[in-house]
């Protein structure tokens, strides 16, 4: 079975929790998303697309809520409402971005299904008691297509070819 990401998934995941500047990750790597404003062929306007992206982590987090945390403190974080689906695994550990990951993501100790059933979200304070210390970001690539486009089999493909045409984000 084919598992395709909608666009306006997509765009949700991205913009759930609101977005900011993120100071580079070191020479040669960026953490901005590349996107392209795509006019609509009814005349409607245009639309902003993020490329799809692919982390791997230090430590299996695909059940653990991410949040991102910049100097010390808590600055982006979901709504128990704004979680949707689990990260997507793909092979040789990777896991597919749905939730705008990046290089100051880390995870808390919260599974998606405790943190889904809270009646609002915690605190950045709880949020940043709760960071689990053994899980890290250790890589971000940006694949060649858009994150609508994106399939289980388009980016496990990449992957098994050594991720050609793909632009390193983070690596650490």
């Amino acid at each position: 079975m084919k598992f395709h990401i909608t666009l306006t998934a997509a765009a949700l995941a991205v913009t759930a929790c609101g977005s900011h500047k993120e100071a580079s990750t070191g020479p040669g790597y960026s953490d901005s998303a590349s996107e392209i404003a795509v006019m609509s062929p009814t005349g409607g306007g245009s639309r902003v697309m993020p490329k799809a992206r692919i982390y791997k982590t230090s430590a299996p987090s695909d059940s653990l809520v991410p949040v991102t945390v910049s100097h010390g403190a808590v600055s982006s974080y979901p709504a128990p409402s704004d979680l949707g689906q689990l990260p997507v695994r793909l092979a040789d550990g990777w896991l597919l971005d749905l939730r705008g990951i990046s290089a100051q993501s880390v995870f808390t100790t919260y599974t998606y299904d405790v943190y889904r059933s809270l009646p609002s979200a915690p605190s950045p304070s709880e949020l940043l008691r709760a960071v689990n210390p053994s899980v890290s970001v250790t890589e971000i690539v940006e694949l060649p297509f858009f994150s609508g486009d994106v399939t289980v089999e388009k980016a496990d493909s990449l992957i098994n070819a050594g991720l050609p045409g793909c632009k390193i984000m983070f690596k650490r």
